[in-house]
């Protein structure tokens, strides 16, 4: 969706460390957020480092909430 970005194109994804993550380039994300008491994380960054912020509460008025279930 270009930088028309709206809440409702965003999409939440949980890993429980079993598996990898690959985000493309051109595909709006969020930094990972850890909901263990111990992270380490294995990053690569490609070439280009582009980053246009998106700020929910100033531009929509809204936050986004997901719902976890951690241990299970």
């Amino acid at each position: 969706s270009g930088d028309d970005v709206t809440p409702q194109d965003f999409v939440a994804f949980y890993c429980d460390g079993t598996f990898g993550v690959h985000i493309d380039a051109n595909v709006w994300h969020q930094p990972l957020f850890p909901i263990g008491e111990r992270i380490v994380f294995d990053d690569k960054q490609g070439r280009v480092h582009a980053c246009i912020a998106c700020d929910f509460v100033k531009e929509f008025g809204v936050y986004l909430s997901v719902p976890l279930r951690y241990g299970n």
